[in-house]
């Protein structure tokens, strides 16, 4: 790979990594403040100069913004996919899309339960022990039997639930076999050990009710939430997902409180700006460099202003220094020296 792309126009030279975010920044100022100077300021020298060099600086302009807009469209959808308010499927999907193994999945399962009590318990202290005295992890367990106990769950959720349902009534067959009176009693009914067809009838058709933490599914840290979906897989004839099952507890547990929590800071009103400066860096053209330019400007600003967005770009494009760079850029502390620049090949400044 070509690391430093050269743009070369008479006597002016800007070079920049083509994949660092902040280095391809800085050049996209530095070419649209020199094109600038050059279409406003006199010139000294001959007319024919002038005119290649405002065109090859014109040819390297437009080169930088395509660049920079293809790296915030990648941005942009990416932070879009992540706050995805009117579609919580999306948004669980794009938390969880990194899942390939158990290994993934676990620590996936460490950042939804803590994202789910950040936003549904604020007061409770944050831990990522998650032993058996864990109150963080006591919380997660309590909203996640919350969230099977919903109607019409999504399929992997749908599958514990069934799984915990079938463990159970297995496990009333066997206290039939093992004890026709005990049973019995537990249900007001009259069965002898040889009526076990009725029986297992009965038990197939009783409505088990409200799930709650059944010692078949039975659970105090991750490592067992883990064993407990590994036993479900292996004895029922219910299968669980681990990557759809984390993306669906992300839609149907952390989603909720999650939303309520940002809905009163405006993330609404955020979501849609972002989502029309994202439309209009779409339109972005060429055709009109000024105008590709200011969307371009446009969509680098929110970025820079959107807390979260700047940490995709950092995450993204490994670029751990757009802040200062746009700090430098707002601040015009390179001015000077685009200035001297430009008065060596005949721009009156």
């Amino acid at each position: 790979m070509n690391w430093y792309f050269r743009t070369k126009f008479a006597q002016l030279d800007v070079y920049y990594d083509e994949d660092d975010f902040a280095d391809v920044v800085k050049a996209l100022y530095e070419l649209e403040y020199k094109w600038s100077m050059l279409k406003q300021r006199p010139f000294n020298g001959h007319p024919r100069r002038y005119e290649n060099i405002l065109q090859s600086v014109q040819n390297n302009l437009v080169e930088a913004a395509e660049l920079a807009k293809d790296m915030l469209i990648k941005v942009y959808e990416e932070w879009l996919s992540g706050h995805a308010i009117t579609d919580p499927l999306e948004w669980g999907e794009a938390r969880t899309r990194d899942i390939v193994d158990m290994g993934d999945f676990e620590y996936v399962l460490e950042g939804l339960i803590a994202e789910y009590v950040q936003y549904s318990n604020p007061n409770a202290a944050m831990s990522f022990g998650y032993n058996r005295d864990n109150n963080v992890f006591e919380l997660f367990k309590k909203g996640f039997f919350q969230a099977l106990n919903q109607e019409n769950l999504p399929k992997n959720l749908q599958a514990i639930k069934n799984g915990i349902i079938y463990g159970y009534r297995e496990y009333m067959v066997e206290t039939f076999l093992d004890n026709p009176r005990e049973f019995n009693n537990m249900y007001g009914t009259e069965f002898e050990i040889e009526d076990q067809d009725e029986a297992e009838e009965y038990i197939s058709k009783l409505d088990i009710g409200h799930i709650y933490d059944a010692e078949y599914f039975y659970f105090d840290t991750i490592q067992e939430f883990q064993d407990a979906i590994d036993r479900l897989n292996a004895y029922t004839p219910y299968y669980v997902d681990l990557k759809g099952l984390a993306s669906e507890m992300y839609t149907s547990m952390v989603f909720p409180v999650w939303f309520a929590k940002w809905q009163g800071e405006g993330i609404e009103a955020t979501r849609e700006s972002v989502e029309d400066t994202y439309k209009l860096l779409l339109s972005a053209s060429p055709e009109d460099l000024g105008d590709m330019s200011a969307k371009v400007n446009l969509a680098v600003n929110q970025a820079h202003q959107t807390g979260e967005m700047s940490t995709y770009i950092e995450n993204t494009y490994d670029s751990n220094d757009i802040q200062a760079v746009l700090s430098e850029l707002t601040q015009g502390i390179y001015v000077e020296n685009w200035n001297e620049e430009l008065r060596e090949i005949g721009v009156q400044i």
